[in-house]
């Protein structure tokens, strides 16, 4: 099995982007790196495969943008 996580942060013009290795997408930006960061970190945390579009899907919403940051 491979080292690398699933989630990575990545560099989009001036802002930072969470993006899903597998599927090559972003799935939520952030103006701060630190917040990029602990959402990776928090999506890489999760066990069950099923449990990620889920959080994948309220991450996209205005509640769900700051899950991890609190």
């Amino acid at each position: 099995m491979s080292n690398e996580k699933r989630f990575y942060v990545k560099p989009v013009f001036g802002s930072w982007a969470v993006m899903d290795r597998n599927t090559n997408k972003r799935v939520v930006a952030y103006s701060r790196k630190r917040d990029a960061k602990k959402t990776s970190d928090g999506l890489n945390r999760i066990r069950k495969e099923k449990n990620i579009p889920v959080m994948k899907a309220r991450l996209k919403t205005t509640d769900g943008y700051k899950h991890y940051l609190t």
